[in-house]
């Protein structure tokens, strides 16, 4: 899912208490919850901001502890190893390193050719 806002508002007195903002959420079974992706969340008091933080590699390194322990416990967890490593690569490095790894093998390649 894409574009996720999250309000939480405080029905007493009928005002937003927070606003949750990410680019992405996904719905981990195994968790039994969500998982928001590069976001940000902001806290207010009244008509103002009391707290303002963004978030993306807290949340991964709490989803990686929680699949060591599912592992230990004996669970198949695969399926979230590979969405919790294949979100932690920025897009930058994940489209250019197998480029930059062929380069390298080839100049190593042609530095040992015999001429």
């Amino acid at each position: 899912m894409g574009g996720v806002s999250v309000y939480e508002v405080d029905l007493k007195a009928f005002r937003l208490r927070r606003r949750i903002s990410a680019e992405r959420a996904s719905w981990i079974p195994a968790l039994h919850s969500w998982v928001l992706e590069n976001g940000w969340v902001r806290d207010l008091k009244g008509a103002r901001e009391a707290d303002f933080c963004k978030f993306q590699a807290e949340i991964f390194r709490e989803l990686d502890a929680y699949i060591r322990e599912l592992r230990q416990s004996g669970f198949d967890t695969v399926r979230i190893q590979v969405q919790l490593h294949i979100n932690q690569l920025p897009a930058t490095l994940a489209a250019w390193s197998p480029d930059a790894i062929f380069c390298l093998a080839g100049v190593y390649l042609m530095a040992r050719m015999r001429t």
